[in-house]
Parts: C-alpha cells; structure tokens; sequence
C-alpha cells in the first residue's frame, strides 16, 4: 500500500495549477479552476497539492502533519464515473473527525458531484491520517487532493483558531 507523508507549503503558480488539471475532462476543469480561485483569493495558501495515483476499490492513505490551532480546507476531486467515494480524517487516538460518503455518478448514470470539501480547526499537533476510496471500474481513476490553510491578509503564517 502506498502512503504519502505531507510536509510545508507548496508554492504553485497558476499554471502549475493548471498543469494539474489538465487530464480532466473541460467541465470538470472549470469547476476546479473556479474554486481553486476562490480560496487563493480568500486568504488560503496551498498547503499541499497531490494528483494521486489511486486504485478501484482500494482504500488510499495520505498522512499529513497539521499544527493546532490552524485552520485547514481539504479539497478533492474524484473520477467523474465512479460509482462512491468515502474519505475519512481521523488521528491515531482520537479516531476519525470527518466521514463523507458520496455518489458521483448516480445509479441512473447521471453525473453528480465529483468533489468534496470542508474545514477543518485543528485541535490537537501531529499527523493525521486521511484515507481515500474510490469504488469505480476503471483501473486507474483520476484524483486531486488539495489542502489549504488560512493565513493573514499579508499572507503571514500568524493565524490561529480555536474552538
């Protein structure tokens, strides 16, 4: 099994971005590049940004190392045709913080949303285990995963939050 261990910030520019997306189909495309913007514009910085190489039916972990008090947003984006996808967030001890579940592509075969995305207030230092699952039948789906995190309007690290 692969696991990817993220560390610091990346520092992309729009056509590293643009790069990124380029395998996905034109619809698909504009809706990421749309809220790609959105967030860069909103005082979030690119955290970490990975295409991943994912299989069907095979659950897919990313570790990440977060900072208490600092708020991320998770991002990701699924192959369009495939059937669910479940994403969990959980921290050795704490268990899992965040659970989704969704359909991308309905079982009339209409496409639906192939995204998810939420915030996320760090509560306790360390790493944290985020775990991917694509159930598809394509041997080798499409997926994006982007973390931001909030920083000041002069784009400083200083930000911190609490619950």
């Amino acid at each position: 099994m692969l696991a990817i261990l993220i560390f610091g910030f990346q520092n992309l520019s729009a056509q590293d971005i643009e790069a990124s997306i380029a395998p996905w189909p034109a619809e698909e495309r504009a809706k990421m590049r749309e809220m790609y913007a959105h967030y860069l514009k909103d005082d979030f910085k690119i955290f970490r940004k990975a295409n991943l190489n994912m299989k069907p039916k095979t659950e897919f972990p990313v570790y990440l190392q977060l900072t208490r008090g600092k708020m991320y947003h998770f991002m990701m984006f699924f192959d369009p045709t495939t059937e669910r996808v479940e994403m969990k967030l959980g921290k050795e001890g704490v268990g899992h913080i965040i659970t989704d579940k969704f359909y991308p592509l309905n079982k009339k075969g209409k496409k639906g949303y192939f995204f998810t995305e939420f915030s996320f207030i760090c509560p306790q230092s360390g790493t944290y285990l985020l775990t991917l699952y694509q159930k598809t039948r394509k041997k080798k789906p499409i997926a994006q995963m982007c973390v931001f995190q909030k920083v000041g309007p002069d784009g400083s690290n200083n930000i911190e939050f609490s619950h």
